[in-house]
């Protein structure tokens, strides 16, 4: 089945794209996905660091399975703010 897999940020930046178009087998969970995409591209370290999943604009997690046809976002978390609002 085929889905589409979009990185932000860092990861972005360290794998060299940012929208790919995957093919994976039946029954292929995030989990699975974050492992092949180690693999494939060690530099990201995705297994490594800490990795929102979003599966169609959703939050998912490692054992969410993917359909045919899903938008599997990836991102760092970010920081940065002040929590007080101005200084």
């Amino acid at each position: 089945m085929r889905i589409t897999v979009l990185l932000f940020a860092t990861l972005r930046q360290k794998a060299g794209w940012n929208r790919k178009e995957m093919v994976v087998g039946a029954a292929t969970k995030v989990e699975d996905l974050l492992q092949f995409l180690n693999s494939e591209y060690p530099q990201m370290r995705i297994l490594q660091v800490p990795v929102y999943v979003a599966v169609n604009e959703e939050y998912a997690d490692a054992q969410k399975e993917l359909q045919s046809g899903d938008e599997v976002a990836l991102f760092p978390p970010v920081s940065g703010g002040n929590l007080h609002g101005r200084q």
